[in-house]
């Protein structure tokens, strides 16, 4: 190994390992009963913050807003809040974890006509329940991840049946960054 990948791959090791702490003292204060801070129902949302709520492994910013992909973009990388300035729109992926973890089923572009799944999710409550408890209220929520109609369509997922499908970038949905 050359002097030069030694060196870069020790910074990146570093970077990485001051960022994963970082984030577990966010999550931390987060936690805490400190001033502005409420203690969230015990399940996967660990805390809650008055702008930002944590699922999973991500910070998500609580409040959803609708408008067309461009604009989302642009709304993402201008963002500021709870003290961070590196919010992005969520990945398809990331989309889908939410309903996976909601206790619902993703059906892909590869599913798109196995009813089944989708009528699984659309007859469990407790799915709906879950979704709407972590600030999934609307139904329509767009992914930063190009669509698979090419780079003028962007996946979204409906929250109600699990679907996900590449919608046109120019249509508007719900957004909600995340970090």
């Amino acid at each position: 190994m050359k002097k030069n990948q030694l060196t870069t791959t020790k910074s990146t090791a570093l970077v990485l390992g001051k960022s994963k702490s970082l984030m577990g003292i966010t999550k931390k204060l987060l936690e805490s009963k400190g001033k502005g801070l409420t203690q969230a129902k015990p399940s996967q949302e660990l805390s809650t913050h008055k702008d930002i709520t944590i699922i999973g492994e991500l910070m998500w910013e609580k409040e959803s807003r609708e408008m067309n992909w461009s604009n989302a973009m642009e709304y993402a990388k201008n963002l500021r809040l709870g003290g961070y300035d590196d919010w992005r729109l969520p990945t398809i992926k990331e989309l889908g974890e939410v309903v996976t973890l909601c206790g619902g089923e993703v059906v892909t572009f590869d599913d798109e006509y196995d009813d089944g799944k989708c009528d699984g999710n659309w007859e469990n409550t407790q799915y709906h329940e879950a979704y709407k408890t972590k600030g999934f209220t609307s139904d329509l929520y767009c992914s930063s991840t190009t669509g698979a109609r090419g780079t003028s369509s962007a996946w979204v997922v409906r929250f109600g049946s699990g679907r996900a499908f590449s919608s046109d970038k120019p249509s508007t949905h719900y957004v909600r960054c995340v970090r």
